[in-house]
């Protein structure tokens, strides 16, 4: 079965159940194994007609992080956060390998003069493939404070909306992002939000369709999705991505009521509350070589409850690489007020702002945009490995970043 899954109601099902406290809770109430609690639920408690969570299911993110707040009175070795901290804060996550280059990222300056909280975690671990990003962060999640709102960005061509001659804009980046999720994710507890592009597909879909990753009863893992661009997973022909079009087209209207040209996901930004990133990632079940784009693209299919878009470009802000720069792709023009930048087409000042497909010089001119006064080439901001050829567009099989 399926069930929104929340550590807080783990809780509440131990407490419920003292007996349970004993397998579950040997180091303290707060400190249940809650993964295991859902597993004894889902075998046990379901046929024995337990009771499983909290009974309170219309608490808003706010109450919940009050709720959540109690439950932490102790902070963990491990922790990251003073999580006796009821404010709802942001925590930007980025993956890389080589510390290098996590040194000289222009968001990671930019966070740091911002006073917003960032890790780059992975440096000087191996690259296996798109997927090795999404095993190598559950720990790292793991010791996040349940109130903590993470972003989850690339990094070397990803630059935050903050001018660095107003910095002090950075609060009101911030809060807005805040308020976009929480907007975004109303009616979907528990949902994780992830951004929207003009660009579809992945490579790896041509070789699958639609539900063909996951299985249509259990949810587990059918099928792999192969490494975009590697070996014989080049584009297998325009006609094979029609059905993943269509369905995020669908998708798109069925969640806004139409159909904006940016209905595609894209798995280079991604924000959420730590527990429900997790509870994505057990889903996804994710293997280091698969191309993560493929997956979650799957996975929204069959779970459109957990994973939903930023289709207005309200927390991430995609460039059209396609379009080129003077056709008008880098969709982003001053914003005399706070000096950051603003989406020419939605009106909107998203944190984020992504140049995929090697869009360098976009990336450039948003440089200039920001002020910023680190001297950072672009090519040195552009993702780790994924090549041009993973993709197709009108002309060749180009990159979808």
């Amino acid at each position: 079965m399926h069930f929104l899954f929340k550590q807080v109601d783990a809780i509440c099902y131990a407490k419920r159940y003292p007996d349970l406290q004993m397998g579950f809770c040997k180091k303290g109430i707060t400190k249940c194994d809650s993964y295991g609690l859902k597993d004894h639920y889902e075998k046990w408690g379901v046929k024995s007609r337990l009771i499983w969570g909290c009974r309170d299911t219309s608490i808003t993110l706010g109450e919940e992080v009050l709720r959540l707040r109690d439950l932490n009175s102790h902070k963990d070795e491990g922790e990251l956060y003073d999580c006796k901290k009821s404010v709802v804060k942001i925590h930007i996550l980025i993956f890389e390998t080589n510390a290098k280059k996590a040194s000289i990222m222009n968001a990671v300056h930019q966070a740091k003069e911002a006073g917003i909280d960032l890790t780059v975690f992975g440096t000087g671990s191996g690259f296996n493939g798109f997927g090795t990003k999404w095993n190598v962060i559950k720990p790292v999640l793991q010791k996040m404070c349940p109130n903590t709102l993470i972003a989850i960005v690339d990094g070397r061509d990803v630059l935050l909306n903050i001018n660095s001659r107003n910095v002090a804009s950075g609060i009101d980046a911030v809060n807005n992002f805040i308020n976009a999720y929480k907007e975004i994710t109303r009616g979907a507890p528990g949902a994780v939000v992830m951004s929207a592009e003009a660009q579809c597909c992945v490579a790896a879909l041509t070789f699958a369709a639609p539900g063909d990753y996951f299985h249509s009863e259990t949810g587990a893992r059918a099928k792999r999705a192969c490494a975009s661009g590697e070996g014989a997973c080049l584009w297998n022909g325009d006609s094979l991505k029609v059905g993943w079009e269509d369905l995020q087209i669908e998708l798109a209207k069925e969640r806004i009521g139409a159909v904006t040209p940016d209905v595609y996901l894209n798995a280079g930004l991604v924000a959420g509350l730590s527990n429900d990133l997790l509870y994505v990632l057990e889903l996804a079940s994710m293997a280091e070589f698969e191309d993560d784009q493929a997956v979650f693209t799957d996975l929204m299919f069959r779970k459109d409850d957990l994973i939903i878009l930023d289709y207005g470009q309200e927390m991430f802000g995609n460039s059209r690489w396609t379009m080129g720069f003077n056709g008008g792709g880098c969709l982003f023009t001053r914003d005399h007020l706070s000096g950051g930048v603003v989406h020419t087409e939605t009106r909107t000042k998203p944190l984020f702002l992504h140049t995929p497909g090697k869009f360098f010089t976009c990336f450039d001119f948003l440089i200039e945009e920001l002020n910023l006064s680190h001297d950072i080439k672009a090519n040195e901001q552009s993702r780790q490995v994924r090549q041009l050829k993973n993709y197709k567009n009108k002309k060749n099989k180009c990159g979808n970043l």
